[in-house]
């Protein structure tokens, strides 16, 4: 993100459950797709529409979207998450750090 708050005037706005604790995947995501989709800025139209299918994997894939939000060490799991939905949303992620870097 700091590649387009040196470009924009960017200010996400993030829901957080303590401040000690960084925002959550899904806030952060909904606030940049907010902010990219308001703005059309050029050149990030596959951001938005990797983001949107990041966010429409929460509701096919909670337990892993659990995983991406809190990690593996704070709470007990009951089941295995699905190693290739992970890795799946983990290369969304990398896509959409890599347009923006490459910006």
């Amino acid at each position: 993100m700091e590649k387009l708050a040196k470009k924009y005037n960017v200010q996400l706005s993030v829901a957080m459950r303590s401040p000690e604790r960084p925002p959550e995947l899904m806030s952060t995501a909904q606030a940049l797709r907010k902010f990219i989709s308001k703005h059309t800025i050029d050149g990030y139209e596959n951001v938005v529409s990797s983001l949107e299918v990041l966010l429409g994997m929460e509701s096919k894939h909670p337990f892993e979207w659990n995983y991406l939000n809190k990690g593996t060490h704070e709470e007990e799991r009951m089941e295995e998450f699905d190693r290739t939905v992970v890795k799946d949303m983990i290369e969304l992620l990398e896509q959409i750090d890599d347009t923006i870097m490459n910006r």
